[in-house]
């Protein structure tokens, strides 16, 4: 390895510190302790700036994790992650190495020790949460943090100290190797690239007008998922659209004259909210414990249907589609519960490996077939229209059949739908199929299964120009109903919504958010002939709130005005294709809607889909601070062209064109299959003869399928030729190429591709 003499201080430039930087950081201290000796001989020290705009008490909380959050979580906690070389650090800073890695042990460390405590709470701000705790409690006592556990506030609070844990470390044991200045209360407000090696941040305090100008060797974005307030400007003073505190709503409901003497929620209030998703049912439960309907039990809760009768018409729910709203979530897992799999992992495989294509489309007719044949039923009879009233009593329905074991439509399809989502078919072995697949296709598969596939699987749809010049409308339409089955709500959390409709407590109004309007003399808002005395507005995710990127408009490399075209490692590019030392986790990699000519929705530039998924987060940091360590070395080597040194160490790394193309050509076979299957799906469609649910059953079996339309043909003369006509009609597979593949649709690098990259650059720096 080079070196040269004297110290070598490589600054990184942090905007933001929530979930991902947080991560990033903690990460990066381990990485460096993997290769300290090195990185001493060599003289480099590190030092980062950190700017967060919130205080140093919500360090690491992002938007997801404010501290004070009584709103319960909707997933499993981020738990074990391998930090490759954390096994050669010294045993005496293991507990580093768990504190930056193990989010999931240290959460449910603070609730055995503190469980009095913390239950304590619970029972007062919020019963769903207290349900989830007794659900995941194990007999002795640990909780099973594979599933919703907490509430976000006690998951911010104890990222936060582990954050704190790894910052003293490196105070009191690396104060002279990695050097840390934190500047909370600050906003980055704009950044400047026009030296793409020299990236500044113009930086300003909350509390000042006054702005400050940073420069740094590296910068690394991570703006989170900012969010906009819907409703119109006037209605906004009647909207609550905070973190769901509960003594927060407590004193906005007081406010609002909505709260009796006892601090009871009045009989004849009227609530609106906005939404029918996750962030919709998060304030529901916190504000019914300020009316006597909900109550905690033993068990949970209980609904008290005489208090309910007392408060009909409590809550109006308003959304634009009636009868859409997050389901419950009844699977956690992948491993498929049914008899039948009309889908396997190689088939999807080589589903994603076809270039720009709908996958959609084709994969979630094949998905409801595969559930309807498990449960008896026609494929029209999944996710059947309904009003938002019958959808929410058929959830409640399933939540009971949930809670007796039995098989339920909605966590069938939600195990589908995760496990496509993560690269796999419909396997009761998941763990086996990825085996063999691996044997098939190392190069392609190889640490590309779980979020490295949810990360890409809408990259190639949404790229200029095919979604330029084609609407891509349908594949969302199906995306949207794919993401909200697997971004379900806890059975503990989502009963209670769904009774709330069968009790009258709450009803549905469809429309728009720019349709409520003030009501005259400013008592309250309307929507027709709905009136509320207050409103719950959530915020919704959207990039136009990152100020940051919306400083760069126009001035780094975009797909389209105002999305960023990223280059592999999330980093950004001059509008002439340079490397920018910034790499963007940010919102900018989400894409925007455009209106085509034809008047028709697009959407365009979607790289990354995980800003607001926390284990998202973790896998990406995992090897993130691996590439930040080496591009700090690199530069503290002298190379003046770090960025470009890694990428042509990367380069060296890939097979060649032929090798590449020779694995992908191995699943034409594959592409074929399961083409033939939704063929024979759409024939059985188009029939729907009295046998139906049997002959779906026949789907996953090639000779079993051909037999089945022998026999109908003979029932129904000219059956076979349109089932010829439909085997016509499959697409040639037409594989991605090797530079897209790497290069464009996988923008993170793997924990294997940045491990070869971090020895050879060990190696040789120069």
């Amino acid at each position: 390895m080079h070196s040269t003499p004297g110290n070598h201080v490589i600054r990184h430039g942090f905007s933001g510190f929530g979930p991902r930087n947080s991560l990033l950081f903690k990460n990066a201290v381990v990485a460096f302790l993997s290769g300290r000796e090195t990185f001493n001989k060599l003289g480099l020290i590190l030092e980062f700036h950190v700017f967060e705009q919130n205080p140093a008490t919500d360090a690491g909380a992002g938007n997801a994790f404010q501290m004070n959050c009584d709103a319960t979580v909707n997933s499993d906690i981020t738990g074990a992650i391998q930090l490759f070389g954390s096994d050669k650090i010294p045993s005496k800073y293991q507990h580093v190495v768990a504190a930056a890695s193990n989010l999931a042990s240290a959460v449910s460390q603070e609730i055995r020790e503190n469980r009095d405590t913390y239950e304590g709470e619970i029972r007062k701000t919020n019963p769903a949460a207290s349900a989830l705790l007794k659900e995941t409690t194990r007999p002795d006592g640990s909780i099973d943090t594979d599933r919703a556990c907490a509430t976000r506030g006690l998951i911010g609070r104890v990222q936060r100290d582990t954050i704190q844990q790894v910052i003293e470390f490196v105070q009191k044991e690396l104060a002279d190797e990695i050097r840390l200045h934190f500047y909370y209360e600050t906003t980055v407000v704009s950044a400047d690239f026009s030296t793409p090696s020299k990236p500044q941040f113009c930086v300003r305090r909350n509390d000042s007008t006054v702005t400050e100008l940073f420069t740094f060797d590296f910068v690394h974005l991570a703006n989170g998922t900012t969010g906009e307030v819907l409703v119109s400007e006037d209605v906004r003073p009647f909207s609550y659209s905070g973190t769901p505190n509960a003594e927060s709503i407590r004193t906005f409901l007081s406010q609002h004259g909505v709260l009796d003497s006892r601090g009871l929620v009045k009989t004849d209030t009227k609530i609106g909210i906005t939404g029918m998703r996750l962030s919709a049912y998060d304030c529901v439960p916190i504000v019914l414990n300020m009316t006597g309907i909900l109550r905690n039990t033993e068990a949970g809760w209980a609904l008290n249907e005489e208090k309910a009768a007392e408060y009909q018409g409590l809550f109006t729910f308003i959304s634009r589609t009636d009868g859409e709203a997050s389901p419950p979530r009844h699977a956690h897992d992948m491993y498929w519960p049914g008899k039948y799999s009309f889908l396997s992992t190689e088939e999807v495989h080589a589903i994603m490996l076809q270039h720009n294509f709908d996958w959609l489309s084709l994969v979630m007719p094949i998905l409801k077939a595969n559930v309807a044949a498990e449960l008896g039923l026609a494929p029209s009879q999944i996710e059947r229209p309904m009003t938002m009233q019958q959808r929410m009593q058929d959830y409640h329905d399933q939540n009971n059949q949930y809670r007796e074991g039995l098989l339920t439509e909605v966590g069938l399809l939600r195990t589908g739908n995760f496990s496509m989502v993560e690269g796999y078919g419909f396997e009761s072995n998941p763990e086996q199929a990825n085996r063999e697949l691996l044997t098939k296709a190392p190069l392609t598969r190889e640490d590309r299964a779980g979020f490295p596939m949810r990360k890409s699987c809408a990259y190639d749809i949404t790229q200029a120009p095919s979604a330029l010049e084609s609407s891509n409308s349908i594949f969302f339409r199906h995306w949207e109903t794919f993401w909200s089955t697997i971004a379900a709500s806890p059975v503990a959390v989502h009963d209670i919504i769904a009774q709330l409709f069968k009790l009258g407590v709450a009803t549905h109004f469809p429309g728009s958010f720019s349709d409520i309007h003030v009501q005259p003399g400013s008592t309250g808002a309307y929507i027709g002939d709905k009136t509320f005395d207050v409103l719950f507005a959530p915020k919704l995710f959207t990039p136009s709130a990152d100020i940051v990127l919306t400083s760069l408009r126009g001035k780094v490399k975009e797909v389209i005005p105002g999305v960023p075209e990223y280059a592999k490692g999330r980093l950004l590019q001059t509008k002439g294709g340079e490397y920018i030392h910034a790499v963007d986790v940010g919102s900018g990699g989400h894409g925007a809607s455009v209106t085509l000519p034809n008047g028709q929705r697009s959407k365009v530039g979607m790289q990354w889909a995980d800003t607001n998924n926390h284990l998202a987060a973790a896998d990406w940091a995992a090897t993130a601070s691996r590439m930040l360590v080496i591009l700090s070395v690199l530069k503290a080597s002298g190379c003046e062209a770090p960025v470009k040194s890694l990428m042509e160490t990367y380069l060296k790394s890939l097979p060649t064109d032929a090798v590449f193309d020779g694995e992908t050509a191995r699943f034409q076979e594959a592409w074929q299959e399961v083409h033939e299957k939704s063929c024979f799906l759409r024939l059985l469609d188009q029939l729907q003869d009295r046998s139906y649910n049997d002959d779906l059953k026949l789907t996953a079996d090639r000779d079993a399928r051909q037999s089945c339309v022998d026999h109908l043909d003979k029932m129904q003369p000219g059956v076979k030729k349109e089932f010829e006509l439909l085997l016509e009609q499959i697409p040639a597979f037409k594989p991605v190429s090797k530079t897209h593949f790497y290069w464009k649709r996988f923008l993170d690098f793997t924990p294997v591709e940045m491990e070869r990259i971090f020895e050879a650059v060990l190696k040789d720096p120069q």
